[in-house]
């Protein structure tokens, strides 16, 4: 037990080198820590540690892909009981896509694509349906705070980038056959942050991509097919692009299920992308 303590206690500062090895033996002690623990206030403390610890394994070269599946199942946890590690939200989903390419999985077939660079002066961009637009635009209850943003993505009507600062971001969008939502894998070096998947209706066979009262002209449109979509976001090299994929579904009358508790600081959630 004393050995293990001094371990933790030399890796827990950030810049703190260890072995992949280390590292698992360290997120596996307080991973079971917590659920000796569970329902106790040091729960939340175990968890958050235990994905710490994890998110370095990876960090630090672990490549095997039970262990890696255990880090993402103690994310998982971590996330439900609202302690998840923010700097680990793009750990997570380079573990994700290292497991699918060393499956076998093949780059995601890209059906239609279209980027363009657009301008915000209200540190925000939207997507939408383009016919809903400005319906959206026009009522600012809709995107003006995180409570409205909230209920315009669960209803899903649009989706959200969050930028902090005005000035231009490159976004492409496309649209991929499958229900694989990731990046090319190269892309994934450059990950900064990304946003769950959620649903998008858009009737009309246009998205529109822009700040809110934005102009037509002054958005990124892409044709597709009517229906509603699956749509993930990702931003890449801290917000000098964002990448938005989607891929038409078949739950036409599902809704969105947004996270529980409260959105926290720097966080992208579900539909809401904070770059």
């Amino acid at each position: 037990m004393e050995e293990m303590d001094a371990l933790e206690r030399r890796l827990l500062p950030p810049k703190a080198k260890g072995t992949p090895d280390e590292f698992f033996l360290l997120a596996t002690r307080r991973g079971s820590l917590a659920e000796s623990e569970a329902g106790t206030d040091r729960e939340q403390q175990h968890l958050a540690l235990a994905a710490l610890f994890g998110g370095r394994a990876f960090q630090a070269g672990e490549r095997d892909a039970d262990r890696l599946s255990a880090f993402l199942a103690l994310f998982r946890r971590a996330q439900a009981k609202q302690c998840f590690p923010l700097q680990l939200q793009t750990v997570q989903a380079r573990i994700v896509n290292h497991l699918r390419v060393s499956g076998g999985a093949s780059e995601p077939k890209v059906l239609t694509k279209k980027a363009k660079t657009v301008f915000t002066h209200v540190a925000m961009y939207m997507i939408s349906d383009a016919h809903t637009f400005d319906e959206i635009s026009d009522d600012d209850k809709q995107w003006s705070d995180d409570k409205g943003m909230q209920a315009t993505v669960h209803a899903g009507q649009g989706l959200f980038i969050s930028t902090g600062a005005d000035g231009w971001v490159r976004h492409e969008l496309r649209v991929v056959d499958g229900d694989d939502l990731a990046l090319l894998s190269r892309e994934y070096k450059d990950l900064s942050s990304s946003a769950e998947p959620v649903l998008l209706a858009v009737p009309s066979g246009v998205v529109r991509l822009g700040q809110p009262l934005a102009k037509a002209e002054e958005c990124l449109d892409v044709k597709v097919e009517p229906g509603v979509y699956r749509v993930a976001m990702y931003n890449l090299k801290y917000g000098e692009k964002c990448v938005i994929v989607a891929n038409r579904t078949d739950l036409g009358n599902a809704l969105n299920e947004l996270p529980n508790g409260a959105t926290r600081y720097g966080q992208s959630t579900a539909g809401i992308l904070v770059t």
